[in-house]
């Protein structure tokens, strides 16, 4: 039923929660709401419903929940609920725990529905942890034990909801209200952090380029970003909205943010390459599966490139970011080219290929013609991929700007392999350096080449 308090005047806030199929709230759908309004901390009414998820829900789901896929079949979607939820909503103080979770399910599935929805957002977790920071947790079963909180229906939108209520109200008790609403205030004014990060972790993130790490429990890296103002781009990971499974996990993990400034985007760039492949955070899987490049031989071959040797490496095409990624450029060439899917490797058969079947191969493979022909014109197709020899007798840098928070920074190179980072050119390097080619760096190097942007550090380039 329709609460019947809304009025003009109505000063009120609402109590949320959700459950879902799962935790990513791109893929994984609602199936129950619950809503209890407050005003002044004094309940108002209440409203729940089953939302059909329009997926299976998963069994562990159900068993925790108690939710079955029988239980759903019949409620009505989300679409369907979505103009009267955006009412009920309206523009109240949004309030649950862990808020980001359940906030973000709920932003994505009126997005899904083309209907926009913002709110102030206040995270219980948040609330404990500021008011009771002597407390290490401050998940909803230690809070239950800790306050004597009391449900029949854990684990259900409505019960839980129940319990959020309950535990404003003991923290009202034990605290104050000068102490309970300067706490609220304090958050609102703040983004909306992760319920295990301490309250102050961005005062001092500075507004400069550089590096971010967010450390997990035991410290581990789960990810690692780069931006031109560290500040700004830190915080923009905690505005309230979840938009991919990564968004979910870094509020459930993240205890920890470290910062390093660079003199400018390109060494920003350049350290963010580094500490991915030496840290191996969890959340970077595009930049540090550097063992999955390849590069493409002489011959048409898709080959990995952790095998090549760095002399030899002018020989091959590429680096690219993975197998497929390699034969995907073959088979567009192939089509381009005239070229031979047997002779590239891209499938195994005898007698005529699949080009040929469809007129995009000259016929290597049935003998019309040579080798000699069809790697001339394979070369020609991979010729803007050829990976260069270094232009250079010695080393180069990259100079980033001046910065008052570093000073310039000179990035030296050799063989399109970073040797480290100076203040000055003047600057003797005594430590040996290992000379390892990382495909990310050399891209980096590669472009800043191209641009003109290498600095002579000893020699001149090569005639």
């Amino acid at each position: 039923m329709k609460p019947n308090f809304f009025s003009p005047d109505a000063q009120l806030s609402v109590v949320v929660d959700l459950e879902t199929t799962g935790i990513d709230p791109t893929r994984d759908r609602i199936t129950e709401i619950a809503l209890i309004w407050l005003a002044n901390g004094v309940e108002q009414g209440r409203w729940q419903t089953l939302v059909n998820p329009g997926v299976g829900i998963p069994a562990e789901i159900q068993t925790l929940t108690g939710i079955t896929n029988a239980m759903v079949k019949a409620a009505p979607t989300f679409e369907t609920l979505a103009p009267t939820l955006l009412e009920y909503l309206g523009a109240h103080l949004f309030i649950a725990h862990n808020a980001r979770f359940d906030y973000g399910f709920l932003k994505q599935s009126f997005a899904r529905a083309q209907i926009a929805y913002t709110a102030d957002v206040l995270c219980t977790v948040r609330l404990s942890r500021r008011l009771e920071p002597e407390y290490a947790k401050h998940n909803l079963d230690i809070l239950v034990e800790r306050h004597q909180l009391h449900t029949e229906f854990r684990h259900r939108a409505m019960g839980d909801a129940e319990l959020l209520v309950q535990l404003m109200a003991k923290l009202h008790e034990a605290h104050g209200v000068d102490a309970f609403n300067s706490a609220i205030k304090r958050l609102l004014k703040t983004p909306s952090l992760p319920p295990n990060l301490a309250v102050d972790a961005l005062d001092a993130i500075p507004d400069a380029p550089g590096v971010y790490v967010f450390y997990g429990v035991n410290d581990s890296p789960l990810y690692i970003g780069k931006s031109v103002a560290l500040r700004e781009r830190v915080r923009s990971h905690f505005s309230n909205d979840y938009r991919t499974a990564n968004d979910t996990r870094l509020s459930a993990e993240l205890h920890r943010i470290e910062t390093h400034v660079c003199a400018g985007e390109f060494g920003a760039l350049l350290l963010e390459a580094r500490w991915i492949s030496q840290r191996f955070p969890a959340l970077n899987k595009a930049l540090r599966k550097s063992e999955e490049w390849h590069v493409i031989s002489e011959q048409g071959q898709a080959m990995p490139l952790r095998g090549i040797a760095m002399a030899q490496l002018e020989n091959y095409f590429g680096p690219f970011s993975s197998k497929r990624s390699a034969k995907s450029i073959l088979q567009s060439l192939a089509a381009s080219h005239r070229l031979c899917w047997t002779q590239l490797g891209l499938e195994k058969r005898e007698g005529a290929c699949f080009g040929y079947q469809v007129r995009k191969c000259a016929g290597h493979c049935m003998g019309l013609e040579t080798d000699e022909q069809h790697n001339e014109r394979l070369l020609e197709g991979l010729s803007n991929w050829r990976i260069p020899s270094w232009p250079f007798n010695g080393k180069r840098a990259v100079v980033s700007e001046d910065s008052v928070l570093t000073g310039p920074q000179h990035h030296l190179f050799d063989q399109w392999v970073y040797l480290g980072t100076v203040s000055s050119l003047a600057h003797n390097m005594t430590e040996p350096v290992a000379m390892h080619f990382d495909p990310h760096i050399y891209r980096l190097v590669y472009r800043a080449w191209t641009k003109g942007e290498l600095t002579a550090v000893l020699d001149e380039t090569k005639e």
